[in-house]
């Protein structure tokens, strides 16, 4: 079981080396935008300007768990995307992925793998902002991670931070409506 999930994320890990293979990526997220319901006018704007976005840990754990790697590659292939991190939300996806319950679903050399690829591809923000509009105050760091690093979107599965819907101009959004929208 190790071995296919350690197989798994380093098809993961694949995807994030050929971040930059752009033009044959363009192409084929090209097709699929023609086959959806998509306005034109979106895509231009889409394709202008790269969207900043914050994927929360409870969806890395998800991804991990599931070993479904789809939506990550539609997010990270398109090279229309910058993944924002801070080091906070490192230590605490480092935190979350090394309890005791998912060791079952991957090793902590896995994570450890993972993290340093993630850090090459995404942009570290430091944070200076002070949010406490989070139902639950541990994930205001996400909000200030919003502000700071000019978030378009945080993409949660969190209800506490879902309910805000907005913090500045990042929309918060589930994975699923996110994709929708792109």
């Amino acid at each position: 079981m190790v071995k296919v999930l350690k197989a798994q994320v380093v098809n993961l890990l694949i995807l994030f080396k050929n971040f930059a293979k752009t033009q044959m990526i363009y192409q084929i997220w090209m097709k699929s935008l023609q086959k959806s319901n998509i306005k034109e006018m979106k895509c231009m704007q889409f394709l202008r300007k790269r969207t900043n976005i914050i994927v929360d840990t409870n969806l890395w754990i998800s991804f991990l768990i599931s070993r479904n790697f789809e939506k990550l590659d539609y997010l990270f292939t398109s090279r229309k995307v910058c993944l924002l991190f801070s080091e906070r939300l490192f230590a605490e996806f480092l935190r979350v992925a090394g309890r005791e319950k998912f060791r079952k679903y991957f090793s902590e050399s896995v994570i450890d793998e993972l993290s340093t690829k993630m850090k090459k591809v995404a942009k570290i923000v430091n944070t200076t902002s002070v949010q406490t509009q989070c139902r639950d105050p541990k994930d205001n760091f996400l909000l200030e991670l919003a502000i700071d690093g000019k978030a378009d979107y945080l993409i949660t599965g969190d209800k506490d931070l879902l309910d805000l819907k907005t913090v500045n101009k990042t929309k918060i959004v589930k994975i699923e409506d996110f994709i929708k929208y792109f």
